[in-house]
């Protein structure tokens, strides 16, 4: 086959096109991907929740492509080894469960206000009270009720005594704020999942514990640092993702202990300049608190992003949890973390997962 310079010209410089293609293709792992590049073109407050901005949806267009295409970082997993897709093909990593809450008993009245929360045998004065109103459970069986508002399963063992397993956060009522319990057992149940489905991504992932959030804000930051960024396996300093619960209680004033939740998402990958997305279904309430979180993580600023606004006055914590699900479903599936738009709120799903006895274990 006859080739002149020109036509010969022509073809080498394809090939080396293709070759630096495959290249970048093939060194899109979770090590060498670019931080998130941002630029808001519109400013946040003039973007609602399901805005049809021509700007916003380029502006996302644009995040998707800093992440190549498609965004494939390695995660040591197969194929076999993720969860079915849901039903519904909601974009979360696992299908959100249905539940109607029961109105369960609260046997509080039979032990009194100073009932300390632990797992224990049940004194004679609480068994009376199942007894008398028909939920001792048999053999091999379990029965749930409340103690002063909390979560309790009992169950007989092979000495006839009954055994009280109490759940911490499990419990939470059709109108009630979340806690820091609520929230630390969701996180639980997240982990798990990772670390059985998603090694890969558990080992660049932190879920940080709320209580341990105010430390960054006080006397010893380095102290509320260093569990913070140490991934689902226990290294420390190894999350690439932090995902942060912010608060706007005020350290320790028994005064100032919050009103309002909001999410914060940690990107370590290039550790000497990280940066911080704020994820807020109240219109950035939290954004001073979301800001001095993550200076005091080394980011220089907490940059507002679009989320599902709540319409009421105590689901923030629901679309806390359902925000960090979401994000970190994008990232299981091979995608940027970026869109929250379209959350449920689904406070019947957060119940369900919260009844779930595997997010006992930390």
């Amino acid at each position: 086959m006859d080739l002149d310079s020109n036509s010969m010209q022509g073809g080498l410089l394809m090939l080396e096109l293709y070759r630096q293609f495959q290249r970048a293709n093939n060194s899109q792992d979770a090590g060498e991907i670019q931080p998130f590049q941002w630029q808001l073109v519109t400013p946040q407050s003039q973007i609602g929740p399901s805005s049809d901005d021509p700007q916003q949806n380029w502006h996302e267009q644009e995040i998707i492509k800093q992440f190549g295409s498609p965004f494939t970082p390695d995660y040591d997993s197969t194929q076999n080894e993720l969860p079915p897709p849901p039903a519904d093909n909601n974009p979360r990593f696992v299908p959100n469960p249905r539940w109607t809450p029961a109105h369960l008993p609260d046997l509080g009245d039979a032990v009194g206000p100073g009932w300390r929360h632990y797992s224990e045998f049940a004194p004679d004065a609480l068994t009376n009270a199942l007894r008398e109103r028909g939920l001792m459970p048999a053999w091999n069986e379990r029965t749930s009720f409340l103690i002063n508002r909390r979560f309790y399963r009992a169950e007989l063992r092979d000495n006839g005594r009954l055994y009280l397993t109490f759940q911490f956060g499990a419990w939470l009522g059709d109108k009630e704020w979340l806690w820091e319990d609520n929230i630390r057992r969701n996180f639980n149940l997240i982990s798990l999942e990772l670390l059985n489905n998603y090694p890969g991504l558990a080992a660049i992932t932190a879920l940080a514990d709320p209580s341990q959030v105010p430390m960054l804000l006080g006397t010893a930051p380095d102290t509320g640092r260093r569990p913070m960024v140490r991934n689902l396996y226990g290294h420390d300093n190894a999350a690439d993702f932090v995902f942060i619960p912010v608060s706007n209680a005020e350290g320790d004033d028994p005064d100032r202990r919050g009103t309002h939740w909001s999410l914060l998402l940690l990107d370590r990958r290039q550790r000497q300049s990280p940066m911080a997305y704020h994820f807020d279904s109240l219109n950035g309430l939290n954004n001073p608190s979301a800001r001095r979180i993550a200076r005091a993580l080394g980011a220089p600023e907490a940059i507002q992003m679009a989320m599902t606004q709540q319409d009421n006055g105590r689901d923030c914590g629901i679309f806390l949890l359902e925000a960090a699900r979401a994000l970190i479903g994008e990232l299981a599936q091979g995608r940027p973390p970026i869109i929250v738009r379209d959350l449920p709120g689904d406070r019947g799903a957060v119940q369900a997962r919260l009844r779930d006895p595997r997010g006992d274990n930390p």
